[in-house]
């Protein structure tokens, strides 16, 4: 915004915009109207003109095993039931299983190998540097850079897609605090940053300790998991 307009008019302007980014609308769901944003309503309408278009080109059942809004041309699927995979030949069928990767018996251990381990090691690293963080808007803004740029060029590199599992968190914060410092009033903005800084170092510190536990959390039946049933709000 520019630093001469109006003050009044900023304040309209940056309310309109947290309005409309917090703003929902009711469409049709599986179970009854669902609230959803402009955002998820945008990409859904982009997944049917995908599905739309390949329909035409190839042969071919999309699952939604979604319980929220309805996408044309997809085969909802309720919890309880199986998706039959319709094979016309020996040949499709062997070449459909011949497709599928290996399932490692050992799953826990895999995944503390390739997942936990890399990202215990980059909260342990971060922690370290964000606690040397002096809470001013400067200090902040290199640390912001120097993490993201740490992840996509060093540690991506290193662990390949594990990658993915942890940057869009660890993105978030930053940008969020980034915001927020810039934000407030200078005379509150080493306040906020410090808020901030305690905030990612907890999160940073509890994250490991989380995955490590949903690793290896006793699962005697997949379908009756409740963590496969909570929303992104719980």
């Amino acid at each position: 915004l520019d630093e001469n307009s109006n003050g009044e008019e900023d304040l309209k302007l940056k309310q309109a915009n947290l309005d409309n980014m917090k703003k929902n609308f009711k469409r049709p769901g599986y179970n009854g109207d669902c609230l959803t944003t402009s955002l998820y309503f945008t990409t859904k309408r982009r997944l049917e003109m995908l599905i739309r278009l390949n329909t035409i080109r190839h042969r071919f059942k999309i699952f939604n095993c979604s319980d929220g809004l309805i996408i044309d041309k997809t085969h909802h699927l309720d919890s309880d039931k199986v998706i039959d995979i319709e094979m016309k030949t020996e040949s499709d069928s062997k070449r459909f299983f011949e497709s599928i990767r290996p399932f490692s018996a050992n799953i826990s251990q895999d995944l503390d190998n390739k997942l936990y381990k890399n990202i215990k090691e980059l909260c342990d690293l971060l922690i370290k540097n964000v606690e040397q963080l002096k809470p001013d808007t400067f200090h902040l803004s290199a640390l912001s850079w120097s993490i993201s740029n740490y992840i996509d060029a060093t540690f991506s590199k290193k662990s390949g897609s594990v990658v993915y599992f942890i940057r869009g968190s660890i993105w978030h914060y930053l940008v969020s605090g980034y915001s927020i410092a810039y934000a407030v009033t200078p005379e509150n903005q080493e306040k906020v940053i410090k808020i901030w800084k305690d905030g990612f170092i907890d999160l940073l510190r509890k994250l490991p300790q989380d995955l490590h536990q949903a690793i290896h959390k006793p699962r005697p039946s997949i379908s009756g998991d409740p963590a496969l049933r909570r929303t992104i709000k719980e």
